[in-house]
């Protein structure tokens, strides 16, 4: 990975500190990405070298590319983009209002589509030999339901396989991680004493934030080079429930 150029989205917690974590271990230089600079700066720090942290807000699409071309002069072109950030709710379908929709919707999908056309365009531009962009998903994309985040999730599955076919021309490679229920901060309701017991998956227990880094590592390297327009769930076994 001593090659590699990463970008993280929402890389100041969760799945996605984990995965930066990951690349930084493998000798690569990593750029993390969120709205919160605090957050990110205790990040950069816990992280160590060959990190850097840059405030982006994906929602305003309009910056999409100036960030793009922001992230891409801290090391040189970013050659592997992990696309991790996202919201959720816990609200009940019948209680979602147009404004908690328009939130979710805006992050998790419109947001991604634009980052992903920013990371796209400047990979296929550049002189690497192969790229990669790999979306953070969910299984809820896989799994029947029809809230704000089901659809979300269900939308970036789909840019990942259309943006996959356009941009495997260019040499640049697109799959999806979707992960189950993970010990993150994104749901609150969560145990935070470590407990990973989940009864009602089929492996018992939650999907951790260093599986969901290894799977990326593996998706960014050589190794997976002819997997192309993937959805690659990691979940424990719940979406077969």
């Amino acid at each position: 990975m001593a090659d590699k150029i990463v970008l993280v989205t929402g890389g100041g917690s969760g799945f996605g500190l984990a995965i930066a974590k990951r690349f930084v271990e493998c000798g690569a230089k990593v750029i993390i990405t969120g709205r919160n600079e605090n957050k990110l700066e205790s990040a950069v720090k816990s992280l160590g070298h060959n990190v850097s942290y840059l405030v982006w807000d994906l929602c305003d699409v309009s910056i999409a590319k100036t960030k793009m071309n922001e992230a891409n002069a801290i090391y040189g072109t970013i050659n592997v983009a992990i696309n991790n950030a996202g919201v959720w709710t816990p609200k009940k379908w019948n209680d979602i209002d147009e404004a908690e929709w328009n939130k979710i919707l805006d992050t998790n999908l419109k947001g991604l589509f634009f980052i992903c056309q920013a990371e796209g365009e400047a990979m296929a531009n550049s002189n690497s030999t192969v790229s990669k962009i790999i979306n953070i998903t969910s299984i809820e994309g896989v799994r029947g339901g029809f809230g704000p985040y089901w659809a979300s999730k269900w939308g970036a599955n789909g840019i990942t396989r259309g943006m996959a076919k356009a941009l495997i021309k260019n040499n640049v490679v697109v799959n999806a991680i979707a992960p189950g229920m993970g010990l993150t901060d994104i749901n609150p309701n969560l145990p935070k004493d470590g407990n990973l017991n989940l009864s009602y998956n089929l492996n018992g227990r939650y999907v951790t934030v260093e599986e969901i880094a290894e799977t990326a590592c593996f998706l960014a390297s050589d190794a997976a080079n002819s997997i192309v327009g993937q959805v690659i769930v990691v979940d424990g076994g719940m979406a077969l429930n």
